[in-house]
């Protein structure tokens, strides 16, 4: 997780995009239901909701979901932002691989 909000959801950014995952109780701070949400915008870490602070429900993609512990994992359809309407998409989410141990030191070198 790059860091948590204020429920204590994690948000997620790659470092290979310009685009944050997150859980949001309520993104207009009114009657929609709990999301994640795929946002440009980075999550407050200290609001209870509309983590995006704009009044509005402006992502790029979401999935209503009750579960801030982690965004769903495998295929999933998510309503996407396409062409100014959403459509639905199937979206693959997996936890990220772990680094590759270490390699051994070398072993040190012998006098002549």
């Amino acid at each position: 997780a790059a860091g948590y909000t204020a429920s204590g959801a994690p948000y997620y950014r790659d470092s290979s995009s310009l685009y944050y995952i997150y859980w949001d109780p309520n993104c207009n701070a009114g009657s929609e239901p709990a999301a994640w949400i795929v946002s440009p915008k980075q999550p407050s870490t200290s609001a209870s909701s509309d983590l995006d602070g704009d009044g509005q429900c402006k992502f790029i993609a979401y999935i209503d979901s009750e579960d801030s512990s982690s965004p769903p994992l495998g295929t999933n359809t998510w309503r996407v932002l396409c062409d100014g309407s959403f459509t639905d998409n199937d979206l693959t989410l997996a936890r990220p691989s772990p680094p590759p141990p270490p390699s051994p030191p070398a072993p040190p070198s012998s006098p002549p």
